[in-house]
């Protein structure tokens, strides 16, 4: 197990009857600066991502706290430039609610992080699709990664939807809507 002195926990998240758990970590270098470690904290109410920088071995002080509360399970946390912006972007992929999968991006830029909202929408916090998750790839081979959320479309027979989202230099925005394989309901 691992100790660190972590000078401030976020406000509200203070750990009373619930422990308070650490559900993922990343690491973005910057060069000669201090480098930042991200993680997500969350206890039963939800988590929050949060930017620590490093002051030494096992010495961390709070830098940035995000405003919206990831209310979904969180499954893992990644950082890298899937848009080729010059910019670390933090993927926090999460399970949404009974059968749904999420992901929370942001953009990280000089000391604070930037949430993507799904076509600039800003009462959307994150990219949704069904149990059948969401994922970051480089659909068209420009180099730059897409935003894939996949759902059922539901009938006597269901079809695998996948909504593509397309980087446009600002936002993630629809692209287009193709359908999957067909999977026969037993």
């Amino acid at each position: 197990m691992h100790e660190a002195n972590l000078k401030q926990i976020p406000e509200g998240m203070e750990a009373t009857d619930f422990p308070l758990m650490f559900e993922g970590a990343g690491r973005i270098e910057r060069g000669s600066a201090k480098p930042l470690i991200v993680v997500v904290l969350s206890d039963l109410l939800g988590g929050k991502l949060v930017v620590y920088e490093e002051e030494g071995p096992n010495d961390f002080t709070t830098i940035w706290v995000s405003e919206e509360t990831l209310h979904d399970r969180i499954g893992s946390l990644g950082i890298e430039d899937v848009n080729k912006d010059g910019k670390p972007e933090i993927l926090v992929h999460a399970t949404a609610g009974a059968h749904g999968s999420a992901l929370y991006l942001y953009s990280w830029e000089d000391s604070t992080a930037h949430l993507f909202h799904p076509n600039g929408d800003t009462s959307r916090t994150n990219f949704v699709g069904d149990g059948s998750g969401v994922s970051n790839q480089d659909v068209d081979g420009d180099g730059i990664q897409e935003i894939l959320c996949y759902n059922r479309d539901y009938d006597w027979k269901y079809h695998y939807l996948v909504d593509y989202y397309k980087w446009d230099g600002k936002h993630y925005v629809f692209w287009k809507q193709e359908t999957g394989g067909l999977i026969e309901k037993k």
